[in-house]
């Protein structure tokens, strides 16, 4: 090469790396990312970075303060947030001058949002989102909020700027008195036994708490809290004493009316809102999403199955539908979450007025629906529109015949021409398998294929977009698999499988089950905490984070304790055993501290207290007499059991399975406790008496 040529080459190289200074510094960087959250941000004047070394980078080489903010794409408060300050010119130029700004999507990285908020509580801040938190250079926080109005955000960035030139110490002495404090909460206590103390206090809370008037527990924003519904079920199917049984059923069946009579329930397009800012459940926030639905579906097949109360089955099934309808993407996978907002208006998508009501239905029509809904010229909502709603008609039987199906159908459609709320169509892993646990326990009740397909063409979309080459993956959107999936990727995925198993009985299902939970050990226990941790080693976080409290979510560790005895009981594996029994273990001393905040590991207890039942069935899934042990276990309520069957129990993969044979040439059940076993039975009545026995 000559020396003009190098000279060339040198120069194109250093103005490239000039350009490549100047886009990292001067750029909104959110355009090349997937997320549907940070893609709303991509046209803001403020530099944003994504969360990555890019960012800390520049914080460090500038000396300047980080401003993270955190939050999600459905989010209300996020968008006036938005709207008020960081489309605004004063604001971008206070952030872009004086700090590096990194946007989070909470749902791709629920690792970065935990340990925030985690702070924020220390700090004292209230959690909810967008969080906006503000880090030194090396990532450790020291002030926050959620949101902030523009003018306190303006006088809050000046203010934080100014202190930062003129006395940096006073802000690292913070930041090191946080830093301390998540070093201190890595140290769980653990009990030395498996107690039921903490169940004991669980009734205490719900009695005190209840809403006897409109059900549901707590004061308003009032919240479904699926996790303390399930526990709820699970505790009258096990309560001895009559009158507090009777107490805690009419507490389940108020709360299970009352959320769905009111306007958090869509009655046109069916699933729940995310929460009732009443206490009478009437007017949501009105943003939906994919676990909220997932999780109360559940809820409502299994409180069908403790009480025979159809109308909560046929809850369960227009949830179900909505999310087929609506939810639903062409290759399987199930979308994230639909925004309250649209055109910019909260709840304007799902409101109507009666003169619009009038136009659209016929007199016969309107006549047949207006009484039941509650309609009034005044309206129960902003600018007299009408939230669907039958808190005071209270017609829970009447709103699932054909006439009411057909008028909500055509107001369905009709709704469908409004323009709609946004779609956050990114698909979780674990929200996935939260609503595949959905659509298979559906179709172990109804029989439904459809909800058998769905579950079935879901869990082939995470297999095939989440989970190849052995490595299972957080996110999949337009084309791209991203982020190291965290516990409640493993942990809801191997739920939703287990469930999809006791539907199928596919040993391939099954051997995939073993395949994650082995990959969820490898990736995420922490033996010298006796916890899995939620993340991956990461070293672009302060420290890796574990959890036992519930979110809107089931806690991933203690789910995984509930996984772990099932999978001990189906294969006899005694790792899965001793992992259960050290996360429940440390869960107890909480749990006994704050019960209801601990709802999921007290299904897990409550599991293992129960003497759970191993069901094994030996026979051919087509034949009647099979079908009709299936039916037993499905339709009624077993909560504490494992199920398995084989055509031929000598050739299964399946412990619990493999000395199970076929006698009289019949289909066979096993009813076993303890790897101990009552007589194996061909007929359905010893079946169903065999299944209520307490010992063996």
């Amino acid at each position: 090469m000559n020396y003009l040529s190098f000279a060339l080459l040198a120069g194109l190289m250093f103005i490239s790396s000039c350009i490549g200074d100047r886009k990292m510094v001067n750029e909104n960087r959110l355009k090349y990312e997937k997320s549907p959250y940070l893609l709303q941000h991509k046209d803001n004047p403020i530099w944003w970075h994504s969360w990555g070394d890019a960012a800390f980078e520049q914080a460090k080489k500038q000396n300047k303060l980080i401003f993270l903010s955190i939050g999600y794409s459905t989010c209300h408060w996020c968008h006036v947030m938005e709207k008020e300050s960081f489309e605004n010119s004063e604001v971008a130029q206070l952030l872009n001058q004086h700090f590096v700004a990194i946007k989070v999507d909470r749902e791709e990285r629920p690792d970065v949002d935990k340990l925030y908020m985690n702070s924020a509580n220390m700090l004292s801040i209230r959690g909810g989102w967008p969080l906006s938190m503000f880090l030194t250079p090396d990532k450790v926080p020291f002030f926050g909020g959620t949101y902030f109005p523009k003018q306190t955000f303006i006088t809050t960035l000046v203010e934080l700027n100014k202190r930062w030139v003129q006395d940096p110490k006073q802000i690292y002495k913070v930041s090191e008195e946080i830093k301390k404090i998540l070093k201190k909460t890595q140290k769980p206590v653990v009990s030395k036994t498996l107690n039921g103390s903490a169940i004991e206090k669980i009734h205490d809370y719900l009695t005190t708490s209840f809403d006897e008037t409109y059900g549901g527990f707590g004061a308003a924003p009032k919240f479904p809290a699926p996790m303390l519904l399930k526990l709820l079920i699970r505790l009258i199917h096990t309560e001895t004493d009559k009158v507090r049984k009777k107490v805690s059923l009419d507490m389940l069946n108020k709360t299970l009316e009352g959320m769905f009579q009111g306007g958090i329930y869509d009655h046109i397009g069916g699933g729940f809102a995310r929460y009732s800012t009443d206490a009478k459940w009437l007017v949501p926030h009105f943003e939906k999403m994919l676990y909220d639905n997932a999780l109360l579906a559940v809820v409502y097949f299994e409180a069908y199955k403790l009480t025979d109360n159809s109308v909560f089955k046929n809850i369960a099934e227009d949830i179900l539908d909505y999310i087929l309808k609506d939810m639903t993407s062409k290759d399987g996978g199930f979308y994230s979450a639909e925004d309250a907002d649209s055109e910019g208006v909260e709840g304007k998508f799902y409101v109507w007025t009666v003169d619009e009501l009038k136009k659209l239905l016929t007199e016969m029509e309107y006549d047949a629906i207006k009484d039941i809904y509650g309609f009034t010229k005044e309206g129960n909502f902003e600018h007299n529109t009408n939230i669907f709603n039958i808190i005071a008609s209270k017609a829970l039987y009447t709103v699932f015949t054909s006439t009411h199906n057909q008028i909500k159908e055509k107001l369905y459609k009709l709704r469908k021409k409004r323009t709609a709320p946004h779609l956050d169509d990114k698909i979780l892993t674990s929200w996935n398998g939260l609503m595949i646990s959905a659509f298979s326990i559906g179709y172990q009740i109804t029989g439904k294929k459809v909800y058998y397909t769905a579950a079935y063409n879901a869990l082939n979309f995470v297999k095939e977009k989440l989970d190849k080459e052995n490595v299972l993956k957080r996110r999949y959107r337009a084309g791209e698999s991203r982020y190291n999936a965290y516990l409640d990727d493993y942990a809801y995925l191997i739920e939703g499988l287990l469930n999809f198993y006791e539907a199928t009985f596919d040993e391939k299902i099954f051997a995939w089950i073993l395949d994650l939970q082995s990959r969820q050990d490898k990736n995420l226990w922490g033996s010298e905490v006796g916890l899995y941790y939620f993340n991956q080693v990461d070293h672009s976080l302060l420290q890796r984070n574990f959890e036992l409290f519930d979110s809107a979510r089931p806690n991933s560790n203690a789910l995984s304790a509930l996984n772990l005895q099932k999978l001990y009981l189906l294969t006899y594996n005694e790792k899965f055993l001793k992992k259960a029994n050290s996360i429940m273990k440390t869960a107890i001393p909480l749990a006994q501290q704050y019960p209801s905040a601990l709802s999921q590991a007290l299904i897990a207890l409550h599991f293992n207290l129960n003497a759970p039942k191993q069901i094994a069935i030996v026979g051919d899934p087509l034949n009647l007499l099979t079908k009709g042990f299936l039916e037993i276990v499905h339709k009624r309520f077993y909560p504490n059991k494992v199920l398995a069957l084989s055509q031929d129990g000598t050739k299964s993969s399946i412990a619990l399975l493999k000395d199970k044979m076929i006698l009289d040439g019949k289909s066979t059940a096993y009813v076993c406790r303890n790897k101990v076993c009552l007589k194996p039975v061909n007929d359905l009545l010893e079946f169903r008496l065999q299944l209520r026995v307490d010992d063996i």
